[in-house]
């Protein structure tokens, strides 16, 4: 077996050494491939004849998610002039006799507005040609759209439009795109409407141009006095997860980053956990596992280079959980367990090993599928413990410079008011979270087409993903801006196009990654913005670096081990001036309160449709009143999260926060305003007024006022209607009677009026919570006949309970009520 394994490697490695130079050869002849791979401009598209094709579906089944497209051309002699003008909805690459040519897309409609013009001239020869076209739905009407143009040495010309003689097959065959590839078996491509017809309409071309369109890389042969990596250990394959009717990527360009995933998974998955050391051609590539039918995926290294961490699902098993084995291929061992998915694990600085994890039990709240937060483990896999508590997706953690430590997170907001992800910071005890990398948005502007947010910003706009922190400080990651290097809200894009598919760092500052289309191994020169070939090998991703590397400081936790375990454990929120904001369409003059939410996730999902846009159950803790120079100093649970609105004296929103945050136990955060430049943070003021007393527990005392979370218009700041659910889909604003206590005989007491006799009755309650919450309740009905019961709440001996009139009484008394508050002043 040895024998075999040994002599399989050589045949592997005269494969790759041939492929080798074939790249090269592509790289620095500067023929074909570098002459195809460029988007040209000028002319009008003639696309008349043109239909758009795509797999058959029934009449209600959902697009095909992906579709192999192929048409052959026979010439007697190499065209003198070659075109192709294409578009898809949503995502395309294009190929000619197996190069790879561009493509372009994205959720945005600019994608399939736009059409590209691909000289293809060079790459086609005489006899037998094939273009091939891999099309990508990413959610609503699929379909590809594209023209054939070629000019003959005779004079003729030839005209091949997409139509049924386009062949098509919905799964992916080895060798494709390649030219003696038998499609024989391959159906005929389905037309879905005439060019100019169904839901698409009339394109034009060259305008609109597409703000993404990608070409084949430029790629540098390494010198002699090129540094090789010391070694890698990387994946091969590519086993696709993504089931539209179950579970959705909409992944960056052709990158393992995305703008949303929900999937309970590494990012990109294969069956072979592969080495190669050193990292350069005719360095020995050894196979450290092979998954056979199961899938594996997300490998890190520990700091002395020893062992190697990994995600695996073995064969017939339903879930992912941790793995390590030796850098040498033995002692593999699996360290989670149990009805969870845990993936992504990276070693800490103090031995632990931190992950991402299922385990918390919620459901995300835009598609309802499981939600994913970090645990931290010891180095044997016990004491497993919640790191982060979020309820949407925090995935790929990794170990900062300075003992911090940066991850993925998907920030979705009240179901799709927004969805986006970011790359995230915390320390590695979970306090201090921030985002590192991600919009950073200012004011808002209103789209009047859409009566939305500018070119639908809300909605998969912002995406990140394969976090990379450098030895200097700073953050490499894949955004859908391309590859950027920044830190603290503020990025620099670095100049490699197409951005490759996954990178991870270097000891040196450099960065390893996958080649786009995983086409091999290489090395990003940040400084130059070049990326170095440096080992090609078909299916390769996820790759990093194999070998000792610093070990960054290991940072005393400031949460208390005990706290965290309590269900009631508390943090405080400071802000030093909530009219200090960008959002300078807001009448900020108006603001005169802050109002706090929880988001309680749900568990279950209503029904079986991928898209059930479920929300969560929102619990109104409490609204603290602003101090005279507009600062507020709260205590709130820790570990939930929790939502802002700033609202004025009817407790009507003035600005609400598109953004889940959260503080851990004993944890004080502070800002200086709303959504305001990190890096223009002014002087903290001394003595702000809301910090010279105890903060206004905001803990949903008592009942607290529970609604249903969600939105309902297709998201955006401006169409947030978090109000009208407040009280238009309240859970509990009117009370039931039991059962049991039930009289069908006597008929419904006006629910309006009897739920105001009951809250009258407890605020003189015993207990301060209830009164607390009748007062909060009386705020949302806004009735006038419970003035005197308010009034009279204003002289309780317990503060919050007279804090809490104090701000219904702004909701429902009118004139009549100023003489008991001055009485209440005295």
């Amino acid at each position: 077996m040895m024998r075999d394994f040994a002599v399989g490697l050589f045949r592997e490695s005269v494969s790759r050494a041939r492929t080798w130079s074939t790249l090269v050869l592509i790289v620095l002849g500067a023929g074909a491939a570098t002459s195809a791979a460029r988007a040209q401009s000028g002319g009008v598209a003639d696309l008349d004849g043109a239909s758009w094709i795509w797999a058959a579906s029934g009449a209600r089944a959902e697009p095909a998610p992906v579709c192999y497209l192929r048409k052959t051309l026979d010439v007697a002699a190499a065209p003198a002039k070659a075109m192709i003008l294409i578009t898809a909805d949503n995502d395309y690459d294009l190929y000619v006799n197996g190069t790879y040519v561009g493509g372009d897309g994205g959720t945005a409609m600019t994608y399939w507005r736009s059409v590209e013009r691909w000289d293809v001239g060079p790459l086609l020869r005489a006899g037998r040609n094939v273009v091939a076209v891999k099309g990508r739905c990413l959610g609503g009407a699929a379909g590809l759209l594209a023209s054939i143009h070629a000019e003959l040495p005779d004079g003729s010309t030839l005209d091949l439009p997409t139509d049924v003689t386009w062949r098509l097959q919905v799964s992916h065959e080895r060798a494709w795109k390649e030219v003696g590839h038998d499609d024989g078996h391959w159906p005929a491509a389905t037309v879905i409407a005439s060019f100019g017809e169904g839901v698409w309409g009339k394109l034009s071309f060259p305008e609109p141009r597409s703000p993404g369109t990608r070409t084949r890389p430029t790629l540098v042969e390494p010198g002699p006095d090129f540094e090789y990596p010391a070694g890698v250990v990387f994946v091969t394959g590519n086993v696709q997860v993504s089931d539209p009717k179950a579970l959705n990527i909409f992944r960056i360009g052709r990158t393992r980053a995305y703008f949303e995933n929900d999937i309970p998974s590494p990012a990109a998955l294969g069956r072979k956990l592969v080495s190669l050391v050193p990292a350069r051609p005719g360095g020995t590539l050894r196979s450290l596992h092979d998954a056979g039918t199961g899938v594996l995926g997300s490998p890190s290294v520990s700091f002395d280079g020893g062992t190697i961490y990994f995600a695996m699902a073995p064969a017939k098993e339903k879930f992912f959980h941790i793995h390590r084995i030796a850098a040498d291929g033995t002692s593999l061992s699996a360290l989670t367990s149990g009805p969870f998915h845990d993936y992504d694990p990276q070693p800490l600085p103090g031995g632990d090993i931190v992950f991402s994890s299922t385990r918390m039990g919620g459901r995300d709240e835009y598609h309802g599928n499981v939600a994913s937060s970090l645990f931290v483990m010891n180095a044997d896999g016990g004491a497993i413990r919640p790191l982060t508590h979020h309820i949407v997706g925090d995935r790929e953690p990794r170990v900062t410079a300075d003992g911090g430590l940066v991850f993925v997170r998907s920030d979705n907001f009240l179901e799709r008011a927004k969805v986006e992800t970011q790359i995230h910071r915390t320390r590695l005890d979970g306090t201090g979270g921030t985002v590192v990398l991600g919009a950073d948005r200012g004011a808002i502007g209103l789209d009047r087409e859409r009566a939305a947010e500018h070119d639908s910003a809300w909605l998969r706009k912002y995406g990140a993903g394969s976090p990379a922190p450098l030895p200097d400080g700073r953050i490499a990651a894949i955004t859908e801006r391309g590859l950027v290097v920044g830190g603290d809200g503020r990025s620099r894009r670095i100049p490699v196009s197409p951005p490759p598919f996954d990178i991870s760092p270097l000891p040196d500052g450099r960065l390893l990654c996958t080649l786009p289309d995983r086409a091999g191994l290489g090395v990003i020169d940040l400084e130059k913005g070049q990326t170095f070939l440096v080992y090609p090998f078909d299916g390769a991703h996820s790759v990093t670096h194999l070998g000792p590397r610093t070990r960054p400081p290991s940072i005393a936790p400031t949460v208390d081990a005990h706290a965290a375990r309590g269900i009631d454990a508390t943090g405080f929120l400071f802000c030093q001036d909530v009219t200090r904001t960008r959002q300078t369409g807001a009448d900020v003059s108006r603001i005169r309160a802050v109002r706090v939410y929880e988001g309680r996730p749900l568990t279950v999902r209503s029904v079986g449709h991928h898209l059930v846009h479920i929300g969560v159950e929102a619990v109104e803790l409490g609204t603290a009143p602003l101090a005279p120079d507009g600062s507020i100093h709260v205590e709130v649970p820790a570990d939930r999260p929790l939502a802002l609105q700033a609202v004025d004296a009817q407790g009507r929103a003035v600005i609400n926060e598109l953004t889940w945050i959260y503080v851990r136990p004993g944890e004080r955060r502070g800002c200086v305003g709303c959504h305001l430049p990190r890096q223009h943070t002014p002087a903290l003021a001394p003595g702000s007024m809301a910090t010279r007393g105890k903060p206004i527990a905001l803990l949903g005392q008592g009942r607290p006022h529970r609604f249903r979370g969600n939105n309902g218009a297709n998201g955006g700041v401006l169409n947030l209607q978090m109000d009208r659910f407040r009280e238009v889909a309240s859970i509990d604003v009117y009370s039931s009677p039991d059962d049991a206590d039930r009289d069908d005989t006597a008929g419904l007491a006006p629910a309006r009026s009897s739920e105001v006799e009951r809250l009258r009755a407890e605020l003189r309650s015993t207990r301060a919570g209830l009164r607390i919450s009748a007062a909060r309740r009386l705020a949302i009905i806004r009735d006038p006949e419970a003035a005197d019961a308010l009034l009279g709440a204003l002289r309780d001996h317990d503060a919050q309970v007279r804090c809490a009139a104090a701000l219904a009484l702004a909701t429902c008394a009118g004139r009549n009520a100023v003489a008991g508050l001055l009485d209440a002043l005295k």
